[in-house]
């Protein structure tokens, strides 16, 4: 209804999760760890 929604929010709202369990949310890794200068790291990321 006129919202535009990353597939992250999208997997929370509908329980969907990646092959491995997991789910990824870019946005939210970009302001926890690349903005703040926490070190990349792909456990963080999933």
């Amino acid at each position: 209804n006129g919202q535009s929604l990353s597939s992250g929010q999208l997997a929370q709202e509908y329980g969907f999760t990646d092959l491995d369990g997991s789910r990824p949310d870019c946005w939210r890794y970009l302001v926890e760890v690349d903005n703040t200068g926490k070190p990349a790291d792909a456990t963080g990321y999933r």
